[in-house]
């Protein structure tokens, strides 16, 4: 055996630990690779669709309130 499969078998408990942690680290490392051009097009381009709609919707309630 060499020295590191000699090490991760009388430690066990801390390879299980860090194998948990590389793991949540790569999980996190792709989901957040997969959400940021979402999160990029929400902010970029449906907000300010919401903002134009609102800004629209408030001024024809203006105009009636004054026609």
């Amino acid at each position: 055996m060499s020295y590191i499969t000699d090490l991760a078998l009388r430690r066990g408990s801390v390879t299980v630990l860090a194998f948990i942690i590389i793991l949540g680290a790569g999980i996190f490392t792709f989901l957040t690779l997969l959400i940021t051009p979402i999160i990029y097009e929400f902010m970029h381009e449906t907000i300010p669709n919401l903002l134009r709609l609102k800004r629209y919707r408030l001024k024809q309630l203006n105009v009636n309130l004054q026609g």
